[in-house]
C-alpha cells in the first residue's frame, strides 16, 4: 500500500471519529425530554386545540357567554379553525391566561405568539403548528363584566393530633387558615408555635379538655371555674375567636352559664362551633364535590367553613384552581369569623361615618 492510500484511509477515519464524536455530542446536551413533542411534531387537530383552549380559559373564571369564535379555515384533518373573542374581567392579568396556555401547548410541541395592544385593551394570540395558524383569539379587557367569585376563610380541626414532623410540614404550607385548638399542654406549644408561622389559631372549649389547670368540672366553685378561665385566656391569648362546641355536655351543664357570664364581662365572643358549616364527606372521592357546592353556594360573597386537616390535605388541588376562578382564601380572622359586627360595634362605626373630621387651623 503505497503512502498516498495511506493518507486516504487515515483521513477517512479522521472524519468517521469527528462525526461519530459530533453525533454524541448533539444527542447529550440537544436530546428531546421523555414524551415531549418537538416543535412542528404536534399531533393534535384542530378540534382538539380549540378544546384544550376554551377548557384553560374557562378555568380562569371566564364564563361561556364572554368567549365568541368565527372559522377561519380547516386543518388537514377537516376540523374547522376558529378566531376567538374573550372578554376578560378587569381583576384577571392575561398574562396569567398566556402562561397558562402556553404550558398547556408547549408540552404538544405547538407555539404560542402573542401580541400587546395596551390602547385597546386588547392581547392577540396566535397558536402555530409550524408556520400554520391553528387558532387565533382577541383577549379584550371589559371593566363591566365580574367573575363569580368569593372569599373563604378555612378553619382546620385536628391539627394538633398531627405528629411534631407532620405539623411542622403542615404550618409550612403557604396557605391562609386558622387552626382549632382544645386546651391542652400540648395545644399550648402548638399555639405559640403557629404564631411563629404567622399562622392563625382559634380556641373551642369541649368535653376535651384533661389538664386539671384548664378544666371546667361539674364541683367547681364560681371562683375555681373563673381561675380555670382566666388560666386559658393566658395560655391562648393570640386565639384569633373562642368557640363552644354547642353539642358537648359542657355546653349543657350548669357551669356553661358561669363561664359565658365571664366571657360577656370581658367583652369577648363565645360562638358557638355550630356557626360554621363542616366540608366533610362520607367518601374521600366526594370532598371535592363538597367543596366546589360550598364555594359556589356561597352567595353572600364570603364565607368561614370548618375542614379537617387530612381533608384539607385533599383539596390542596381544588384550592389552587379556585384561586385560578378569582377566589380569595384569607384568614379567617380577615372576615371577623363570619360573624356580624355586634350592635356596639355597628354604633361604633356609624359615629365614625358621622363625626366629620376635625379642622385644622393653621398657626399664625
Amino acid at each position: 500500500m503505497d503512502s498516498t492510500k495511506q493518507k486516504i484511509i487515515i483521513y477517512l477515519l479522521a472524519v468517521s471519529f469527528v462525526l461519530l464524536l459530533g453525533n454524541i455530542v448533539v444527542n447529550r446536551f440537544h436530546k428531546a425530554k421523555p414524551g415531549m413533542p418537538q416543535p412542528g411534531k404536534s399531533i393534535l387537530t384542530a378540534g382538539e386545540i380549540n378544546s384544550i383552549f376554551e377548557d384553560a380559559v374557562c378555568e380562569f373564571g371566564v364564563e361561556k357567554n364572554w368567549i365568541q369564535r368565527k372559522p377561519i379555515g380547516t386543518d388537514l384533518s377537516g376540523d374547522a379553525t376558529f378566531k376567538y373573542s374573550v372578554k376578560i374581567a378587569a381583576d384577571l392579568p392575561v398574562t396569567l391566561i398566556l402562561n397558562e396556555l402556553n404550558r398547556r401547548f408547549l408540552e404538544h410541541g405547538l407555539t404560542v405568539s402573542s401580541k400587546e395592544m395596551r390602547k385597546e385593551k386588547t392581547t392577540s394570540l396566535k397558536i402555530l403548528h409550524v408556520k400554520n395558524v391553528m387558532l387565533q383569539a382577541d383577549f379584550v379587557t371589559d371593566p363591566e363584566i365580574l367573575r363569580s367569585t368569593a372569599t373563604i376563610g378555612l378553619i382546620v380541626k385536628d391539627a394538633e393530633k398531627l405528629g411534631d414532623k407532620e405539623f411542622q410540614d403542615f404550618l409550612a404550607l403557604p396557605e391562609n387558615y386558622a387552626i382549632l385548638l382544645s386546651p391542652s399542654d400540648k395545644s399550648e406549644k402548638a399555639g405559640k408555635l403557629i404564631v411563629s408561622q404567622n399562622k392563625e389559631y382559634a380556641v373551642v372549649l369541649d368535653d376535651k379538655i384533661d389538664e386539671v389547670r384548664f378544666r371546667f368540672d361539674d364541683d367547681y366553685s364560681e371562683r375555681r371555674l373563673n381561675t380555670s378561665l382566666r388560666t386559658i385566656l393566658g395560655a391562648f391569648g393570640n386565639a384569633k375567636v373562642y368557640m363552644i362546641d354547642d353539642m358537648s355536655d359542657l355546653y349543657k351543664s350548669r357551669q356553661y352559664v358561669t363561664i359565658k357570664n365571664s366571657f360577656d364581662k370581658r367583652k369577648i365572643n363565645l360562638v358557638p362551633i355550630s356557626s360554621y358549616t363542616e366540608i366533610m364527606s362520607r367518601e374521600d372521592k366526594d370532598i371535592e364535590s363538597m367543596f366546589r357546592y360550598y364555594c359556589e353556594s356561597t352567595t353572600s360573597g364570603e364565607r368561614v367553613f370548618l375542614v379537617t386537616a387530612r381533608n384539607f390535605l385533599q383539596l390542596k388541588d381544588m384550592i389552587d384552581l379556585y384561586r385560578k376562578k378569582g377566589y380569595k382564601f384569607v384568614f379567617p380572622s380577615q372576615l371577623n369569623f363570619g360573624l356580624s359586627p355586634t350592635a356596639s360595634q355597628q354604633q361604633q362605626a356609624q359615629t365614625k361615618k358621622q363625626v366629620p373630621p376635625k379642622k385644622q387651623v393653621k398657626k399664625k
